[in-house]
């Protein structure tokens, strides 16, 4: 199967080999999109891991066509992320993660972008509780629990006109630096009181 015009463009930044992240999960989304015949085509952007991940690739028995590995400078990401159509966050689950805000889910959002991910990322979770534009899947031990209905409606939102707008309004929401500064000022308020 090779993919078709006009493909649904999926990006995966960050890591490949060390903890949080976790992009065998990425590759078992590829690998599910495949078997559903959706029209898609991916990117791994990472520095130094592309033998790594072209080895579980050519293990999960992945085609070439559907993807590329590529490095990019970090000055260069906010201008290549408006590209794609869905980016991907899975990352791995524990306490120490829990309360992290990964860099690349501002990017992705600030870039207009829909994101898939994995449950246990506290921000994650309370933007997906209000907005369809994030969809995350659960997981069984090592398994993803993909819903066929779930990520076909966030495929269809790809070609809806507001779902740029949508994801960078929630990026300007939970990532402004003026709110950031407003929270730290509340924070630091409190301590000296």
């Amino acid at each position: 199967m090779v993919p078709r015009k006009h493909p649904i463009k999926l990006v995966y930044l960050g890591g490949g080999r060390y903890l949080p992240y976790r992009v065998i999960d990425a590759i078992k989304l590829v690998k599910y999109l495949i078997k559903a015949n959706r029209n898609f085509e991916i990117d791994f952007i990472n520095k130094n891991e592309h033998d790594f991940i072209e080895n579980i690739l050519v293990k999960e028995k992945i085609p070439q066509s559907f993807y590329k590995i590529k490095t990019i400078g970090h000055e260069a990401i906010y201008d290549e992320l408006p590209k794609y159509d869905i980016g991907l966050v899975f990352l791995e689950k524990g306490y120490w993660i829990r309360m992290s805000s990964p860099t690349k889910i501002r990017e992705y959002l600030a870039a207009g972008l829909l994101i898939i991910g994995n449950e246990g990322i506290s921000i994650l979770n309370r933007m997906a509780s209000e907005s369809e534009n994030i969809l995350l899947l659960k997981r069984n031990g090592e398994n993803l629990l993909f819903c066929k209905g779930e990520i076909d409606k966030l495929l269809g939102k790809v070609k809806n006109k507001d779902t740029r707008r949508h994801s960078k309004k929630l990026a300007a929401k939970y990532f402004s630096l003026e709110k950031a500064n407003e929270e730290y000022e509340k924070v630091y308020k409190l301590l000296m009181s």
